[in-house]
């Protein structure tokens, strides 16, 4: 592992995919894991930028929760949040391991 990196911490909303990205490292997979990590990573950046609510939103699109509602101390998601969302959602989707049945 390089640098000495042996995990991650992030939110749980693509705990999954994430995992993937280890176990091809694992494998000696580099450029697919490099791969998917940039099909991540906007996905993850969005994480910080909207906190819990971009969080929970991917937990419903993913059929963990039923709805999105945070606490009122949050800043709830607005259009051009959700457009946002959707465009990293489209980059990431077709990688998703879990889905709900």
């Amino acid at each position: 592992r390089a640098r000495g990196a042996a995990g991650v911490i992030h939110a749980c909303q693509f705990c999954d995919v994430v995992q993937r990205i280890w176990t091809l490292l694992d494998d000696g997979l580099q450029e697919a894991a490099e791969e998917l990590y940039e099909r991540l990573l906007p996905n993850l950046m969005l994480e910080g930028l909207m906190g819990m609510a971009y969080a929970k939103e991917i937990m419903v699109r993913r059929g963990v929760l039923r709805n999105n509602r945070i606490r009122t101390e949050a800043r709830p998601l607005d259009d051009e949040d959700l457009r946002e969302i959707d465009r990293a959602w489209r980059r990431i989707e077709p990688y998703l391991i879990w889905h709900a049945q």
